[in-house]
């Protein structure tokens, strides 16, 4: 009972969809009209074999990177201002009960639209006679959790980051800040070692490196080497 009335206090989480709600529908609609729908209402003479549905639209893989950090802005917005700040610390709630209230929140606005679209992706793959992309459901799974693991991770990026700074415009552009930083360094390290260093010359392998140390990187590849468990 303690836990369920502190923990996963229900007045909580209703006002939070009640209010914020309609981030996570939009969510849901953006990610239906650039997978299932894009996939289902395109018309090619020759199908065309994928191996990842990153290949059939990208788009997406913006929207992972987004609509996360807009939810996390929006449901933790109140340590940021003055008279929400102290309606919700006046609550009998402990702040890490308002913590995992948020956060529970913010995983079910993340995690419910891309399983929607996850779903409807697999019944018009199994309907469609004649498709233009072909693809399995391995891929349609792999689709799935690739895009949960990177909408978590720049949701619960946000929410850290907004632990340190009081200011929710600032908040978003030093999380952008974060991920650039991988792209930035070494960039800048590869015009250096080729101006001071004979006989350096650029060429793929730098691109591979900067795969496994920058999420942008990674999710700009996806397209061509798609996502595997091991990842």
């Amino acid at each position: 009972m303690i836990f369920n009335r502190l923990f996963c206090n229900r007045g909580i989480l209703i006002q939070n969809f009640r209010q914020h709600g309609w981030i996570g529908i939009l969510y849901l609609i953006t990610l239906l009209f650039s997978l299932p729908l894009y996939i289902g209402t395109q018309y090619i003479e020759v199908p065309l074999e994928i191996n990842s549905l990153f290949q059939a639209n990208e788009i997406h893989l913006l929207f992972a990177l987004t609509f996360p950090v807009a939810i996390a802005l929006l449901l933790f917005r109140y340590i940021q201002t003055g008279a929400p700040a102290d309606l919700y610390h006046s609550l009998p709630l402990q702040r890490k009960h308002l913590l995992t209230m948020n956060l529970l929140t913010g995983y079910v606005m993340i995690l419910l639209p891309i399983w929607i679209t996850t779903g409807i992706t697999g019944w018009v793959w199994a309907v469609l006679d004649q498709p233009s992309y072909i693809f399995s459901g391995h891929d349609i799974w792999m689709w799935g959790v690739t895009m949960s693991i990177f909408s978590l991770f720049m949701f619960t990026l946000t929410v850290a980051v907004g632990m340190c700074i009081g200011q929710s415009i600032l908040q978003g552009l030093t999380v952008f800040g974060l991920i650039l930083i991988p792209v930035i360094f070494w960039g800048v390290y590869e015009l250096h070692l080729q101006r001071y260093l004979l006989g350096f010359t650029y060429n793929n392998s730098s691109n591979f490196n900067m795969e496994k140390t920058s999420l942008l990187f990674r999710m700009s590849s996806m397209g061509y080497y798609p996502p595997e468990w091991g990842n």
